[in-house]
């Protein structure tokens, strides 16, 4: 069942100012957010239940933003409700293509303070407000006046995010080292990572990796935080120096994007290149078995018990983020009365990450509610099964969770 706060996502990308997109390759993007994410689900096929949503505030870095910009941004996330879809969401000020702005911290906690009512009230299309505002792309790199290389602003760039946060939702720096420089350690439960340059290693760039220094803070944050990341540009896509055109083999990213707890990766980069060659791969239960990867009762198989086929790309769609299952239901009934237990297992990457309420609902043969009750259990502790990558159990982090 597809749910539009994990699994693959897609990429769009607005001037707060117009609704144009700076980049070359989204002049056909439309200000209709809905129009958009059509466009996104021909161009790259379906299977995205979300969406990378970066709002560039370039002209209005050092002064208020104007009802109009607040408006266009609300309008956006309009058209992401009416297409069903969620937002990883992002603000920032450089593009990397017109001259850094000089803001400061007080513009940025200015503008996360206009911002957040308007989050607020779309908070049912936000998956994730990533933090953003400082450095090139809202990487946290680059930025004028360096900001994000001091605990004191990085801090209070934090504080006011988290403050300004819907309740359950999380945001999401790039670096475990700008994380650990937040010097109000309560903030952290809600701050998880972004991987923006998923190569398994390979590139210089993706510092999700064991001998990196952030390693153990990564496999020690995905368990409860938010976790999302995307893969390069490939050649096919851009003239970048930094653009990856070797293929990322799908069985082994699933392994690193399980082992760090993974709920949304972009469907959009290295899209020529690494996600046809994860669409044409295909899979067996022995190989995702083999690789210590979760699998689900009937996965590759029919209700009648024959073989279905299956690729990388499926499984990756499938398995990113939670999937929660039911495996066994019982029932005694006293009187009036009856008594349920129900066992769920979640075989996905990742437990659920936003607080939801449970209902136990009683259904007539014709599908009509007949009795309900509210449990009292928190799904976000239904963990998924122990790290597929087995060196990272052993890297001084907590225990990782098992079916249950």
């Amino acid at each position: 069942m597809a749910n539009p706060r994990r699994g693959f996502r897609y990429e769009m990308s607005y001037n707060a100012a117009d609704l144009t997109s700076p980049w070359p390759n989204e002049q056909d993007h439309s200000p209709d957010a809905a129009r958009t994410l059509g466009l996104l689900e021909r161009k790259y096929g379906p299977g995205a239940n979300l969406t990378q949503l970066y709002f560039y505030l370039w002209e209005y870095a050092t002064e208020e933003l104007p009802p109009g910009a607040l408006a266009r941004i609300e309008s956006v996330l309009g058209g992401l409700r009416a297409k069903g879809y969620a937002a990883v969401l992002r603000f920032a000020y450089d593009d990397g293509v017109r001259e850094a702005r000089r803001y400061t911290v007080q513009d940025i906690q200015r503008h996360i303070a206009q911002l957040a009512p308007v989050v607020a009230r779309n908070s049912d299309v936000v998956a994730v407000w990533q933090a953003g505002f400082l450095g090139t792309w809202g990487e946290w790199h680059g930025s004028h006046h360096g900001h994000e290389n001091h605990p004191e602003a990085v801090t209070a760039v934090m504080s006011s995010l988290v403050e300004a946060l819907p309740r359950g939702t999380h945001t999401q720096v790039r670096y475990a080292e700008k994380r650990d420089m937040i010097t109000d350690r309560g903030l952290l439960d809600r701050v998880g990572f972004h991987n923006d340059y998923v190569t398994l290693g390979e590139g210089e760039w993706d510092y999700y990796v064991p001998d990196n220094p952030g390693w153990p803070r990564y496999l020690d944050v995905g368990p409860t935080a938010a976790m999302d990341g995307e893969m390069p540009w490939d050649k096919g896509q851009s003239e970048d120096p930094y653009a990856w055109s070797t293929v990322i083999p799908g069985l082994a990213a699933a392994r690193r994007l399980q082992t760090l707890r993974w709920d949304t990766l972009s469907l959009v980069h290295n899209a020529t290149v690494t996600v046809p060659a994860w669409k044409r791969a295909a899979l067996t239960e022995r190989e995702v078995r083999e690789a210590r990867l979760p699998v689900s009762d009937g996965y590759f198989r029919t209700r009648g018990g024959h073989r279905v086929a299956r690729t990388q790309f499926e499984y990756l769609r499938d398995h990113l983020g939670y999937r929660i299952e039911v495996l066994e239901a019982r029932t005694a009934r006293t009187g009036r009365r009856l008594d349920v237990e129900v066992d769920v297992v979640n075989r996905g990457f990742a437990a659920p990450k936003e607080p939801r309420p449970l209902l136990l609902v009683a259904l007539d043969e014709a599908g009509r509610t007949v009795a309900e009750t509210r449990l009292a259990a928190d799904w976000r502790h239904w963990l998924p099964q122990e790290r597929a990558e087995a060196a990272a159990e052993g890297a001084g982090t907590r225990a990782a969770g098992r079916p249950g």
